[in-house]
């Protein structure tokens, strides 16, 4: 039933561990060293019990089932007598070791066999088991009955019929005063009536060495003594930490240098010996003998040694792994609390003075002096141990703010230490320095230190003359408010803007790209993954300051303006949006390009991850829609309608990718797009590949765009139609040579591409669905299609032809308002062409009529099959 039930292959019952370990002790003889193991498995299979089925209220072993059947019923018997000779065997040694006769009565051994009675059921005398059991019940209920459990009856006999020693009437009042209790209160009483239990053993206490109060004089000596002795204890435990932690490196690189060694592909020749079978009808018979034939070839081979090294290795490496995982010793976390009682006791001591002292000045002295011991211990070894270093750092961040932080007499000792130390010193010590306490002198002296040494410390020097900055500004700003407030509000204006932001925004695209480079095999975003929205935010906030701040101070014209700004967006926001190729790809990591030979491009994140890169496109397109609105002459639209045919219009970018990006991008206002040429040849050249989402994005944007006075800004810039025709007409057999001549013009080039365009689009069912396309073919009745040559028509046509439903053709009632426009609009627009081109647009004419007639043509088609259809 279990293999059935988990489909898998039935197992033969002699396979189960509980019938081979049983016939592995009928082998053993008694004598077996292994016999008492493998009883001791077998029994815990034996013994082992199920919790109730359904319908059942017992829980015992599941034996019975094991042994069912006359052949399991004689296996149980078997292992029976096993037991009996062991058992048998092992007494009679004890006995010789105890020089104790052997020999035992038969009663004893049944009363030995009965006390495991589920193991030999056909012994048990089940009327006395029964009446056992009760008797032992009712014994304990006499027993629960006592007022003091400590005193039981005097004489409870185990024998049938023999009277307890408690009284029938004491009994039944007793049972009475119960009843009459509720259940909580009966189990209340109950629970009195036993002894209580004793209470856990006391923990340690800690004995408070420094009191918080201080009631007598300060012992310097006592105090520094216990520091050292503490600090010591912790210092060394750090260094033992990192110790080990050098050690585990050390094995692993080791390690990591022997592994290539461990299997080696020698060079091997062997020499085979291939009979010769002569052919049966030969006349030359004899053979010279086998042919001997060298076989050279590479063989794995392991090398013992390096087996034997890096098994020795890893046995080290987890040695001092255990070690290292070791809590510390009681002594290292008493030397941490006792530090922190000296630092929280001396600080309370200073706190609880309300005037200046000697004893408080001696007071501060000693506090600063407590800081730089804490400051000195700042080493290596302590930063590698984190629970020092917090130890440390809290330490002296509190001794700091007490006896540093705002005390004028202090700030140019300050310096001194921060000038003299270590950068890892400075990061203790630099929080601490307040210039706004210090006098003039000082303020000087501090800013000249600082300044003459500004080379040898850099990082230290800039955030304390950070300080110093701020502190002198807000002097200069209160001194005579408001007249230096104009000066300084601009010199932080200048601070502030184009630089600083721009460097910013260099610096986190820099940073964004190598990170994708070295780790986007699937994005950043499973990188980052909670910290993606406050990053998205950061970069919104960056752009928008940076596309505000770049016309105050940047000297370029506009329109290099306006490309400096895109490249510096544009490289911000790629490692987030775009997809990596090309030299970006190239870049990767070896590891990178293998597993993704396949693909030209690395995207930017996973299809199962569309939340995170939607708030990330969604903070790009609305940097670009700011973008636009505030430098509405750059043409921001048309460098992004670019940016998307040479990044997104591939077919190498994935749905998953073109879904978020489209839903993002289509809030962008791309109804203020003036088209150029250019980017009429970008909606043509995507219209034109085989990318349907992209289609649907373009067309989108197609039908937003005011095309009406797109046409009109055209044609007022350029010669008439009329004239266009006229020019045509007289160069007809130069036309009809060269096909491409009427596109030379301006308004022919829109009028091509618009045309193919618009076409296409309207084949699209989600641009179909739209109510601003229909408007759009009705508008387009009036455009000027006449200057469209031939050959370009005829490209439009044949495709229109071999995409759309012939039955438009028809004037049905239940044609789509939107094919009759399209219709009306392209090949019936010749009626509104002027006199003037009728000689040029024969050629045209001849498409429309075999527009027609292939329509006809397929509405037969269609017509014939559909009465074949009816008539069967």
């Amino acid at each position: 039933e279990a293999c059935s039930e988990l489909e898998i292959d039935q197992v033969c019952a002699n396979n189960l561990s509980l019938y081979r370990l049983g016939q592995q002790l009928i082998n053993l003889p008694s004598n077996h060293i292994a016999y008492p193991s493998t009883a001791q498995m077998f029994l815990s299979l034996h013994l082992s019990r199920t919790p109730p089925q359904t319908g059942q209220f017992d829980c015992s072993s599941v034996f019975y089932k094991f042994y069912e059947g006359f052949i399991n019923g004689n296996f149980l018997k078997k292992i029976k007598y096993s037991f009996s000779d062991a058992l048998t065997f092992w007494e009679s040694e004890l006995a010789k070791e105890k020089n104790l006769e052997s020999e035992e009565s038969n009663d004893k051994q049944e009363r030995r066999k009965k006390e495991n009675f589920e193991l030999w059921p056909e012994l048990i005398n089940k009327i006395q088991l029964n009446y056992e059991m009760d008797e032992h019940v009712r014994c304990w209920l006499k027993l629960r009955q006592f007022s003091h459990p400590s005193s039981p009856p005097s004489s409870i006999s185990s024998s049938p019929g023999h009277s307890s020693g408690l009284s029938d009437s004491k009994e039944f009042h007793h049972r009475r005063s119960l009843e009459s209790l509720s259940p909580s209160e009966c189990i209340v009483k109950r629970l009195k009536e036993y002894d209580s239990p004793k209470p856990p053993p006391p923990l340690p206490s800690i004995v408070q060495k420094y009191s918080r109060t201080k009631t007598k004089p300060i012992n310097r000596e006592s105090i520094l003594y216990d520091m050292d002795r503490y600090t010591d204890l912790i210092v060394s435990h750090s260094r033992n930490v990192n110790l080990k932690s050098k050690e585990m490196c050390a094995t692993d690189c080791v390690f990591v240098e022997l592994l290539p060694q461990l299997w080696a592909n020698p060079v091997t020749k062997k020499v085979v010996s291939a009979k010769c079978t002569p052919k049966r009808n030969s006349k030359n018979a004899e053979c010279s003998g086998p042919a001997s034939i060298v076989v050279e070839y590479s063989e794995k081979r392991l090398n013992e040694g390096i087996k034997a090294r890096l098994d020795q290795n890893r046995e080290q490496y987890s040695s001092l792994y255990n070690s290292s995982i070791q809590a510390p010793s009681l002594q290292v976390c008493e030397a941490a609390l006792q530090l922190e009682d000296l630092v929280n006791t001396v600080v309370s001591w200073h706190k609880s003075f309300s005037v200046d002292n000697d004893e408080r000045m001696s007071l501060v002295l000693y506090g600063r002096e407590l800081f730089y011991h804490f400051v000195k211990l700042t080493s290596e070894d302590t930063n590698a141990y984190p629970p020092a270093k917090q130890l440390i750092t809290s330490c002296a961040d509190a001794l700091g703010q007490e006896f540093l932080h705002g005390h004028k007499d202090c700030q140019d000792t300050l310096i001194m230490q921060v000038l003299k130390s270590t950068p890892q010193f400075g990061v203790l010590l630099s929080p601490h320095f307040t210039p706004m306490v210090t006098p003039v002198e000082t303020y000087l002296s501090n800013y000249s230190s600082l300044g003459s040494n500004i080379s040898s410390h850099p990082d230290l020097c800039f955030m304390l003359l950070s300080k110093l900055y701020r502190v002198h500004l807000r002097a200069i700003l209160n001194y005579n408010f408001p007249e230096h407030y104009a000066e300084i509000l601009i010199q932080l204006l200048e601070i502030s803007t184009m630089s600083a932001v721009k460097d910013t925004i260099a610096l986190l695209a820099s940073h964004f790209v190598h990170q994708r480079v070295e780790f986007g095999l699937y994005g950043l975003y499973s990188r980052y993954k909670s910290d993606v929205t406050p990053v998205v935010i950061l970069m919104g906030m960056m752009s928008f300051t940076y596309i505000l701040t770049a016309s105050m101070t940047s000297n370029h014209k506009e329109e290099e303006l306006g490309e400096e700004i895109w490249t510096n967006l544009e490289g911000l926001w790629t490692a987030w949006v775009a997809p990596l190729g090309g030299k970006a790809r190239a870049s990767c990591p070896q590891w990178i390009q293998e597993l993704t030979l396949d693909k030209t491009v690395l995207l930017p994140w996973t299809p199962g991850n569309a939340t995170n890169p939607a708030k990330a496109v969604g903070m790009f397109a609305s940097t670009l829609a700011f973008f636009h609105y505030t430098y509405s002459d750059y043409k921001v639209l048309s460098m992004l309608l670019e940016y998307y045919h040479q990044t997104f219009a591939s077919s190498a970018v994935k749905d998953h990718i073109l879904t978020v990006l489209h839903s993002q991008l289509l809030s962008i206002p791309w109804h203020h797009l003036a088209p150029s040429l250019k980017d009429l040849e970008i909606f043509s050249k995507i219209i034109d590949e085989y990318l349907p989402e992209c289609h649907s994005f373009i067309g989108n944007i197609f039908i937003q765009i005011s095309w009406e006075k797109v046409v009109q800004s055209f044609t007022s810039r350029s010669p008439s139609s009329v004239e266009i025709a006229d020019c045509h007409d007289q160069n007809r057999t130069s036309i009809e040579g060269d096909g491409n001549a009427l596109t030379k013009t301006p308004v022919a080039k829109l009028h091509v591409l618009l045309l193919n365009i618009l076409v296409r689009v309207s084949m699209e069912p989600s641009v179909r669905q739209s109510g601003l396309l229909h408007p759009l073919l009705l508008s387009a009745c009036n455009f000027e299609w006449h200057v469209v040559d031939a050959k370009n028509f005829e490209t439009v046509l044949n495709w229109f032809v071999m995409s759309c439903d012939p039955r438009i053709a028809l004037e049905m009632d239940n044609r789509n308002p939107i094919d009759v426009s399209l219709i009306s609009a392209v090949v019936n627009s010749d009626l509104h062409f002027p006199s003037a081109a009728t000689t040029r647009w024969a050629s045209i004419r001849f498409g429309h009529m075999k527009y027609r007639d292939i329509s006809a043509f397929n509405l037969e088609l269609n017509s014939v099959s559909y009465l074949k259809r009816l008539i069967s």
